[in-house]
């Protein structure tokens, strides 16, 4: 992930549930678009959040097999509460089914107990090995990385 949007994350429950923080710093770079006087987190980076909980979730269910998670639909998206730079965003992702090899889940971010987004969506895994079997050093650099960014973020986690 180029950008990242989890700052640690918090809780852990194999193949049920994360929850995840993310503090807006006063020095992001859409910032000074998003708006000069009154800056705000665009709603959709909010959402990106959701969607990076719900990738760490699968890594860590999957146990780092697959190189990528795809988000293959969005639906029931429901803004709220704007995020502000000092802002600590706090993101639950529920991983609720998986059928023919889409992962539903609803999230969730919370700012002061009120929400900022609500939504549900569908992911799949994707593996760049398998499709391609010439990758498969590139797949295990993703996986390497992908690793030590998690063992990063999860120092103060609560696994469950």
């Amino acid at each position: 992930m180029a950008f990242h949007f989890v700052d640690k994350i918090v809780a852990l429950k194999k193949g049920e549930s994360i929850s995840i923080s993310r503090v807006l710093r006063e020095d992001e770079e859409y910032l000074q678009d998003h708006f000069a006087k009154f800056p705000t987190m665009p709603g959709v980076l909010i959402l990106e959040s959701a969607i990076q909980a719900a990738t760490w979730l699968l890594r860590y269910t999957d146990s780092f097999k697959y190189s990528f998670y795809t988000v293959k639909e969005i639906k029931a998206v429901k803004f709220g509460q704007f995020v502000r730079p000092g802002d600590e965003l706090q993101v639950q992702a529920d991983l609720m089914k998986e059928e023919e090899g889409l992962i539903q889940f609803k999230a969730q971010a919370i700012l002061n107990g009120a929400s900022a987004i609500r939504v549900r969506f569908q992911m799949e895994r994707q593996s760049i090995q398998e499709e391609n079997a010439s990758l498969k050093s590139l797949h295990e650099n993703i996986v390497e990385r992908d690793q030590k960014s998690f063992k990063k973020l999860t120092e103060e986690a609560v696994f469950q």
